[in-house]
């Protein structure tokens, strides 16, 4: 583009622009005039400039990493979006509309301070069915998160960023109710869904569940790993939760938790870890320190 802009300048100085018919004379004298070691110089600065530039944009475009695919990550890129085929109110009131979803960008980093008193839950896909997908929705900043790797496993404050001693409860399965939540982990943005097994939508047979059942923010049940107690490994899911308070807390709601104790099952050769809480702010939350206390005050809950 330099180049050519000189161009008039070149053509005006050989005297060509006026007439191409010059004589090989007063060419002669025109070049003579111009190449000066001067403007030479120039000329050959400018041309090292515009290939470097050609050659640092070339560079650019075979060592650019390409886009991945929704289905290839946890986290989409920053510029990824989801088409979803509906959207549904937190009432179930089908809006039959195509939505896009943003958030989770990874070069943003995992966020050290998320309040849950931030978090939104929107609702995709017609209700009851295998489309049905729970987002978390950070309010403030308007982009759904992933509540598995952007909410924190400790609550902090938001004011402060300083811990509150409570842990980030994610609710999958509200208490009283038996349809088989569970996060989607191989998904984007990591939404709750309805667990399948051989095409059917699963839920307890036995009945209604009498404790809110969620998971752990940014835990994981390593298969690898063998717990000298157990003998197995995890099942290669977010830690359990149970949660033991007096309210129901709805699908894809976070709350603050206090920790009571733990108990381990083992599941078709997998340790699977139930970690027994209660909400912060639950009636019993102040009398319950640990499992010994739950069997005291609480006889026949565990």
């Amino acid at each position: 583009l330099p180049l050519l802009l000189l161009l008039p300048l070149v053509l005006r100085r050989l005297s060509l622009l006026p007439s191409v018919l010059v004589s090989p004379a007063a060419l002669n004298r025109s070049l003579a005039s111009w190449c000066t070691p001067a403007t030479l110089c120039c000329l050959l600065h400018m041309l090292r400039h515009v290939l470097a530039a050609a050659c640092a944009a070339g560079a650019a475009a075979i060592q650019a990493p390409p886009t991945p695919s929704p289905s290839s990550s946890l986290l989409p890129a920053p510029s990824a979006s989801l088409r979803m085929p509906a959207a549904m109110t937190a009432a179930g009131l089908s809006k039959q509309r195509v939505l896009v979803l943003r958030g989770g960008a990874e070069e943003k980093g995992l966020k050290r301070v998320l309040s849950h008193q931030d978090l939104d839950t929107e609702v995709h896909g017609p209700e009851d069915t295998a489309d049905t997908r729970y987002y978390a929705k950070d309010v403030v900043e308007s982009e759904h998160r992933s509540l598995w790797h952007d909410l924190p496993l400790f609550e902090a404050d938001p004011v402060t960023a300083k811990p509150t001693g409570a842990l980030n409860f994610v609710c999958e399965i509200p208490k009283w109710t038996r349809k088989k939540f569970e996060l989607a982990t191989k998904e984007p943005l990591n939404p709750i869904k309805q667990d399948e097994k051989k095409g059917q939508l699963r839920s307890f047979k036995k009945g209604d569940i009498y404790f809110n059942y969620g998971c752990f923010p940014r835990t994981w049940e390593d298969p690898d790993f063998i717990h000298p107690d157990v003998g197995v490994g995890g099942d290669n899911d977010p830690l359990d939760v149970c949660e033991i308070g007096l309210r129901q807390i709805r699908t894809g709601q976070v709350r603050p938790v206090k920790v009571l104790g733990v108990l381990c099952m083992v599941d078709e050769g997998e340790a699977d870890w139930k970690v027994i809480v209660i909400d912060r702010e639950d009636a019993w939350a102040e009398k319950l320190h640990d499992i010994d206390d739950v069997q005291k005050l609480l006889p026949g809950t565990l």
